[in-house]
This record gives C-alpha cells, structure tokens and sequence, in this order.
C-alpha cells in the first residue's frame, strides 16, 4: 500500500464516514489528522527497535529515515506487514479520542504485526562465546 492508500484505510478502521483522504498533501481537519497519523506512525516503527541492516532498503537508515511525503510513496517494508502502520497510527488515534474498543483492536492487531516485525527483523541474539 501507498501512503494514501494506508491514510484511507486508517479511516476505514476508525469507522469514519464520508471519504477521503483524495490525496496526502493539502488535507484539513481529519484528513490531515489520518495522514500526518500514518506519517508519524511510519517513522516511530523505524526507531522503536534497533532493527538489523536487512530491515532497511536503500538510501533509508537508523540514521537517514523514509518520511511519507506524496500519495504514492510507499514503505520499504514487505507489503503484507504494511498494516502494522495502519494499526499503529490507529492506537494512537483510538487513545487521543478515548475510543477503548479501538484501543482493544488496534493494540491486537499491532501485537501481531510488532512480532512478524521482530521475528524478521531484529538481529540475532547469541549467549556467549562457544569455548568448544
């Protein structure tokens, strides 16, 4: 998914009615919110580990991070962990609106998605020098 396509669907788990966003730049009032939502949420999964280099996709770093700018950037990330953004911008949306049943869903289903996240991406961990 795309950065405009992750904004929408942020706004379809929230429930909202109406449409939107039709783009990621020029956006007001809850449109604004869902995509600057999706954008922070993007870049706060790319510091909350301290992901092993096959997490990152040329020029992006620890140091050098991918900012969603226009509807069509997409997250380097495989497509099918792209929801872990939409669920993460979700929770955060869901606690700044008091919004329990979303903060329920949006902290299972980032759950999951933080462990395929880990599972993939997080550097192996080893116990000592094997003295054999």
């Amino acid at each position: 998914m795309n950065f405009l396509q992750l904004a929408q669907r942020l706004r379809r788990e929230i429930s909202d009615t109406g449409e939107g966003p039709a783009n990621v730049t020029g956006q007001r009032g809850r449109n604004l919110e869902y995509v600057d939502a999706v954008r922070e949420a993007w870049l706060n999964i790319q510091t909350i580990r301290t992901w092993g280099d096959e997490f990152w996709a040329a020029p992006y770093s620890d140091s050098n991070l991918q900012v969603l700018q226009v509807s069509t950037d997409t997250p380097f990330i495989p497509e099918h962990l792209h929801l872990a953004i939409v669920y993460y911008a979700l929770a955060n949306k869901a606690i700044s609106q008091n919004a329990q049943e979303l903060v329920l869903k949006a902290q299972t289903e980032w759950d999951k998605y933080l462990h395929l996240l880990c599972k993939s991406y997080l550097p192996n961990m080893s116990l000592g020098e094997n003295n054999g």
